[in-house]
């Protein structure tokens, strides 16, 4: 027969239950509820008597799984593993115990039967998966597993944690299943019920937001008088885990009932997959709880004609990043990508249009994430840039030559020409030996370089070299000097090494650009080749000869930029009169005197109020030696200020990037720290605004990352010291950074670093990951903010260097950490005192603490 029960709390304390017989069908004519006494008495209602019950219960039994919801000492029920067991289920029919085909007793959900979350452990040999094993109450009050010889393999009595011995002497022992899926032993006398013991279950597990599939740390929190001492990964995608994970702290907390909870500290190794088991070892008990890899995730996308700059997460060993034409769903381009954090180029062939695709990363194993991208081709690119007063001739050549040099990542050569009169040359160079020569189709523009400049260039471990002609047909872009009136169109030519912009100059032999001129000029003798000069804002010649055709100017140059044709205008007035003379010289005395009265004031000034802006006036102690670097709206170039300090000069010529760069200067000049990037003066040079700063010669540190220059553990611990250092001065200054991540990290040589140009409106793309949540929610910069994004660059530099943490290290700061509010996170100054370790253990675990920082913070 199979059985049904329920018992009524109430009549279980008194020794009786309710029971509902359900016959199997070729044995039963009738349905009858019975009453059990302790006199073994049976009352039975009859069919007819039944009808209202069924109605109320018979729904329920549809519902719900059948099964015990108490079993005690006094009745003889068995729980055990044969074809027809009945379960222990809790009231709320959310947990069941059952055994397993194998005679394994253990705690199951109904939502997820197919994960165990209780088992106990077993030292004993079992005997053979035949054989019968169950679960009862002894008389004497203890809870035993035995098999079917009687021999016990686990029991209550031996369990760690249990609060007092039954003696078996008065009242009587039951176990339960709890609502919260918990086997609980009681001992009940009198009507009082006492808890002799109860399982260990997983309540809760945290997952720390800088977990990712580079591995992390979860927190897991439990109930038990003992706490855990080993735990494991199981599951069907355990090959797919490298290494083992490890406790690393073990932390009491505060509980609202008797009993004592824990907060376990787990190390994940690197790893993947979705369908895992999390088990931790408590005492003699097996607990366990559902456990899954971060699936794959695109956290940023940059499009560029050629280019699609993705970043991401949880790529594991190995993901597929693709992008797809949604219509067909056919694959344009794809790579491979790997890591917990990901950063790549994916190349887009020049002959795709513009377009809407799907861009999709993808795991065997778990869900996709895909965003759409708005694509435009290098084509398109070049044809929608315009030639107008809006934007800098340096700018419109910088958009050029980026479309080009992407669209050489995936061909050998592009060109283009616009309605505006922009066009463009780009080709791979040949590395045989034969010198470089291109030309615009139509135009009559060319170039010759020779080979020997692209060897020397290519001699020191460059492995790619591209150039790129381009040509603009106004000439009203440059302002016409004094002394020059240019001519025909505006010519550029530039080399680029492995993908960098190249600064050449001073070359062996000369390098030859054909410009032809308008069809209404004719070539005279004033007609020179010139070229512009950003340093000084003017047209120069040095450095170039001119060869005259006749309707073209052939420019032989030792350097490489932007060139045309200029007529030298005569020089006039050389036979100054005497009135003239004698007036300049008077005049001058009366400047000079004017300048002494303006410096002697502006000292005044500067002495009574520090903090005054600064003044965008001329400035001539900086001599420009070299570019170094160019962004869409700036230029930067490293110079000399009176000849001996090596400067950085960042210029632009965009009324708000010039309006940028002051509020960057003048907060700035009040700075006066090692680790704060100084501003040493802004000027205004024509209509370019210059702002003149420390020259840091070895990048950002994410130039750094990238590259893999850090290669001690020591060289980590100095850099995030330092930065710690910068912002702490900030702080206690009443300063908030506000964009801390590795673009603004400056890195000289020798790796000491400064913070960079804080507290901007606009948030880029990189700088979203770096972001701590209250911080995205309330769009307000914070110092604990700060102290948010400092952890996740420590991560960063960490997880670049692929050196994970060993399994078994323990947290001997564990205070470090903090669990909820942002107010409670650690300031800078003892961040920065922790950042002192003596040796590289200790390097290591203070990593390891400063995870925690973030634990519950995206909650």
């Amino acid at each position: 027969m199979y059985y049904w029960s329920i018992l009524n709390t109430a009549d279980f304390i008194n020794g009786s239950f309710v029971e509902v017989q359900l016959a199997a069908p070729q044995e039963a004519s009738f349905i009858g509820l019975t009453r059990r006494d302790n006199d073994n008495s049976n009352i039975v209602m009859r069919v007819p008597q039944m009808y209202f019950f069924l109605l109320l219960v018979v729904p329920s039994i549809a519902l719900f799984d059948s099964g015990y919801i108490m079993v005690n000492n006094s009745y003889p029920v068995l729980l055990n593993n044969s074809y027809n067991q009945v379960p222990l289920i809790s009231i709320s029919r959310q947990w069941k115990m059952e055994f397993t085909a194998e005679g394994w007793p253990q705690i199951v959900a109904f939502s997820s039967p197919g994960l165990w979350r209780w088992r106990p452990n077993n030292t004993s040999r079992m005997v053979s998966s035949d054989s019968l094993y169950r679960l009862f109450v002894q008389d004497l009050g203890n809870v035993v597993w035995e098999n079917s010889t009687g021999s016990p393999l686990w029991s209550t009595n031996r369990a760690c944690g249990v609060s007092s011995t039954p003696n078996g002497t008065h009242g009587e022992y039951t176990i339960r299943l709890s609502n919260e899926g918990q086997l609980v032993h009681t001992n009940v006398t009198g009507g009082t019920e006492q808890i002799l013991w109860r399982s260990p279950i997983v309540t809760s597990l945290i997952y720390n937001p800088a977990l990712t599939t580079d591995g992390g740390f979860v927190y897991a929190l439990y109930p038990s008088n003992r706490n855990g001492n080993t735990v494991q990964l199981d599951g069907s995608a355990v090959n797919n885990i490298q290494g083992v994970p490890s406790i690393v702290s073990i932390t009491p907390i505060n509980a609202t009932d008797e009993q004592l909870r824990w907060n376990a500290t787990i190390f994940i190794p690197p790893g993947v997959g979705s369908n895992l088991t999390l088990t931790l070892q408590v005492c003699n008990s097996s607990i366990a709880v559902p456990f899954f890899y971060p699936s794959p995730v695109i956290t940023v996308v940059e499009v560029r004609p050629s280019i699609i700059h993705v970043e991401g997460r949880n790529a594991g060993f190995s993901s597929q990043l693709s992008l797809l034409d949604q219509p067909t769903k056919s694959y344009i381009t794809r790579m491979n990508v790997k890591g917990g954090t990901f950063s790549v180029d994916l190349l887009v062939p020049s002959d795709v249009p513009s377009g809407y695709y799907s861009l999709t990363l993808a795991m065997h194993d778990q869900p996709p994430s895909s965003k759409f991208v708005n694509y435009t081709s290098p084509v398109d690119a070049v044809q929608a840039i315009q030639v107008n007063g809006s934007r800098s001739v340096s700018q419109i050549f910088t958009s050029i030559e980026s479309i080009a040099e992407n669209a050489l990542k995936t061909s050998d050569s592009f060109e283009v020409t616009n309605r505006e009169g922009v066009s463009v040359y780009a080709a791979v160079v040949d590395q045989k030996g034969n010198e470089t020569v291109g030309s615009i189709n139509g135009t009559g523009i060319n170039f010759s370089i020779p080979s020997t400049i692209i060897q020397d260039l290519l001699s020191g471990g460059n492995t790619t070299a591209t150039v790129i002609l381009s040509r603009i047909s106004s000439t009203q872009l440059f302002p016409q000097t004094q002394n020059v009136t240019t001519v025909g169109d505006i010519i550029g030519l530039t080399l680029y090494l492995n993908g960098s912009y190249t600064n050449v100059t001073n070359t062996s032999e000369r390098i030859t650009i054909t410009i032809p001129l308008p069809v209404n000029v004719t070539v005279t003798e004033e007609m020179r080749c010139v070229y512009w000069a950003e340093e000084s804002r003017g047209w120069k010649r040095d450095g170039c000869d001119t060869e005259r055709g006749q309707s073209s100017i052939t420019c032989l140059c030792s350097h490489l930029t932007n060139f045309t044709v200029g007529i030298i205008n005569s020089e006039k007035g050389r036979g100054m009169n005497k009135m003239y003379l004698l007036a300049i010289l008077g005049i001058i005395p009366i400047a000079i005197a004017s300048i002494i009265i303006a410096l002697f004031v502006n000292r005044r000034r500067r002495t009574k109020n520090y903090s005054s802006d600064f003044d965008l006036t001329e400035y001539h102690e900086i001599e420009i030696e070299r570019q170094v670097g160019r962004g869409r709206e700036t230029v930067v170039y490293v110079g000399k200020k009176a000849g001996t300090t090596q400067v950085a000069v960042k210029k632009t010529a965009e009324a708000e990037r010039s309006k940028e760069l002051q509020r960057e200067a003048n907060m700035l000049k009040d700075m006066h720290h090692p680790n704060i990037l100084m501003c040493l003066g802004m000027y205004r040079e024509a209509e370019m605004t210059c702002m003149v700063m420390d020259y840091m010669d070895g990048g950002t540190l994410a130039d750094v990352l990238r590259s893999g220059r850090i290669e001690k553990e020591e060289e980590i611990r100095d850099i995030m010291a330092e930065i710690a250092a910068g912002l702490s001065y900030l702080h206690e200054n009443g300063h908030v950074h506000g964009r801390v991540c590795p673009q603004k990290v400056y890195v000289t040589s020798s790796h000491h670093v400064k913070l960079s140009a804080y507290g901007h409106a606009n948030i880029p793309p990189y700088m979203e990951k770096y972001l701590a949540p209250e911080v995205k929610r309330t769009g307000r910069s914070t110092i604990e903010g700060d102290i948010f994004s400092f952890g996740i660059v420590f991560s960063d530099v960490m997880n670049e260097r692929k050196n994970h943490l060993r399994c078994g290290q323990k947290s001997s700061n564990h205070e470090i950490s903090t669990l909820g509010s942002p107010k409670e996170r650690m300031k800078m100054t003892a961040v920065g005192q922790r950042l002192k370790p003596v040796n590289q253990n200790e390097i290591r675990n203070i990593q390891s603490q400063f995870e925690n920082v973030y634990q519950l913070s995206s909650s």
